[in-house]
Order: C-alpha cells, then sequence, then structure tokens
C-alpha cells in the first residue's frame, strides 16, 4: 500500500467528518443532507464532472440529449452521496429497521444454502444501496463477506473497511482469491 499524501489526508478528514455528521443527525435529515451534498460537489466543487458526463455520453449519447445526461450525472452524484451517508450508518442498523424499511425477496434460496453449509457468491449490479444490502443480510443472520477492491486513498479505504466491519460485515481483497475461496468453504455468502 502507498504512502498517504497530503491530498490523501484533506480527503480523510472531509470523509470522516461527513461520517460523524451523517451519524449524529437524524435518518430523513442525514438523507437530505446527504442528496444536497452530492449536488454541492457535481455544481459546484466539480469533482470528475467532465469525466462523469463523457462517460455517460459514451454510453448513453445515442439514447438521451445533453440535458437528459446532465440531470441522470446530478442524480447519480445525489445518490452517492445518499449511499454513503448509509454506509457511515450502517453499525446503526438493526432488524427493526430492516423490517420497515427493507423488503427481502428470496431469502429462502439463502436459507438453503445456508442450511447445507455451502458457500454462496452473491451477485448485484454497482448501483443502489449494496452496502445496505449487506448489513440488512448480516443483521438477519447470513454470514456476509464483501470482496472489495483497493481504493486510490489508502486512508478512505481503511475508513470505508472500518464501516463495513461495524456493520458486521467481513471484508477481503478482490487480489485475496485463496481468502475468497476459504470463505466459501467455510459456507459464507461472498458478494
Amino acid at each position: 500500500m502507498r504512502r498517504a499524501t497530503v491530498k490523501d489526508w484533506l480527503e480523510y478528514i472531509c470523509a470522516r467528518c461527513f461520517v460523524l455528521l451523517m451519524r449524529i443527525l437524524p435518518v430523513g435529515i442525514a438523507m437530505k443532507v446527504a442528496y444536497l451534498a452530492g449536488l454541492l460537489v457535481f455544481e459546484v466543487i466539480r469533482y470528475r464532472r467532465r469525466v462523469t458526463l463523457d462517460n455517460l455520453r459514451l454510453c448513453l449519447g445515442k439514447f438521451y440529449g445533453p440535458d437528459q445526461l446532465l440531470r441522470i450525472a446530478r442524480r447519480s452524484y445525489a445518490n452517492f452521496a445518499m449511499g454513503l451517508a448509509e454506509m457511515a450508518r450502517l453499525a446503526s442498523i438493526d432488524t427493526e429497521f430492516i423490517s420497515e424499511n427493507i423488503e427481502c425477496i428470496g431469502l429462502h434460496h439463502l436459507d438453503r444454502a445456508k442450511k447445507q453449509a455451502r458457500g454462496t457468491l452473491l451477485v448485484t449490479g454497482h448501483f443502489g444501496s449494496w452496502e445496505l444490502l449487506g448489513c440488512a443480510l448480516v443483521r438477519l443472520g447470513y454470514p456476509v463477506v464483501f470482496v472489495v477492491g483497493i481504493q486510490r486513498n489508502p486512508l478512505v479505504q481503511d475508513l470505508m473497511n472500518t464501516l463495513r466491519r461495524q456493520a458486521g460485515i467481513e471484508v477481503v481483497k478482490r487480489t485475496s482469491t485463496f481468502s475468497i475461496m476459504r470463505k466459501l468453504r467455510q459456507g459464507k455468502f461472498v458478494a
């Protein structure tokens, strides 16, 4: 792992402050603040805005006009920030929150794999709140392991993995094939 730079430390301090703020605010207000923070990053700070718009044009430009792509990008930033807010709050998620806010369909498939002590690969699209999904499964009694990539900022990466572990989610690096296989042999649900 590379050494953290001054920029890494500044990003980490901002991320840490965001996590603390999201944890102390009531959930409804936290989501609204996160939504606005995402818009701020897109509209004012413009972090990776050009890359985002170029990628959307490349992938969706045949189907959507510039105004629609701008709206998609704006909403993507807002949704991403709300996902980060949810991630910050994972440790406080309980089964009551899950029963009131999350609909879990098809758990009988996971129950069957768990009963047979078979490791299972969980696959989902890279959208929505997969962090919240992992936490919900842990709270419902499923041993979840996330396979994670290596982030550019090692400090933020450690913070993200700490938040996951606080929620009961195990973490293995994407490059750790043997660790992944070991978790599957242990009957875990590897996502």
